[in-house]
């Protein structure tokens, strides 16, 4: 007897959503869940290992990083532990998880199906926003494990890096209407939106 009960609906428009991005991946009908690979490219973590688990009224998604933290190696099991800690404080949608007992590092995003129509949209989401995380702090779990950093510089570190990221983005959105001396002074400005946000993530975390 298989007590492995899923939704079929929810399974049929997570597999149109792949269909339909031409993904490569497996499905286990049996136990209800999709496995595939994602390539990164914005981290030095070049590809994570999906799994999305389903059940009868929602979803799981799992991206699996490839590199396990050294179970034996206590030091660096308690400042990955400190690392996605810090890095969760901020996340808004899902989390990392650490498994102690191998030291394997997942995030994981949860999408509630009942009573509710699923998109293909809300597939995308859950999938791209756990690549994004890998994508966004993938390099400073590798620096942690790999490094004797503490976990705090290595988060502050990273999370400085996303926003000005972010700040360039938008700037380049605005394009070039503005004349060399306004943008002089949009630079300054932008500079001071990353100091002004990530002195508010460094105080919250003080407080």
């Amino acid at each position: 007897m298989n007590d492995n009960k899923y939704s079929r609906e929810i399974a049929d428009k997570i597999e149109e959503f792949l269909d339909e991005d031409d993904w490569k991946y497996s499905f286990d009908s049996e136990k209800g869940y999709f496995s595939f690979g994602l390539s990164l490219n914005k981290t030095k973590i070049r590809k994570v290992e999906f799994i999305i688990r389903i059940r009868e009224s929602d979803f799981v998604v799992y991206a699996i990083c490839p590199i396990n933290v050294n179970k034996d190696d206590t030091s660096a099991m308690l400042r990955i532990s400190e690392f996605l800690h810090r890095a969760n404080y901020g996340t808004f949608c899902g989390n990392f998880e650490f498994d102690f007992s191998d030291g394997e590092i997942r995030y994981k995003t949860f999408v509630d199906c009942d009573n509710m129509a699923l998109s293909t949209d809300a597939v995308r989401n859950a999938i791209y926003t756990s690549a994004s995380e890998f994508e966004k702090y993938g390099d400073g779990i590798l620096e942690v494990i790999f490094t004797e950093n503490k976990a705090e510089d290595v988060y502050e570190k990273f999370t400085k890096k996303y926003f000005e990221e972010l700040i360039e983005r938008y700037a380049n959105m605005k394009g070039s209407d503005d004349n060399d001396e306004d943008d002089d002074d949009d630079d300054d400005d932008d500079d001071d939106v990353i100091d002004d946000i990530f002195s508010s993530l460094i105080d919250d975390d003080d407080e």
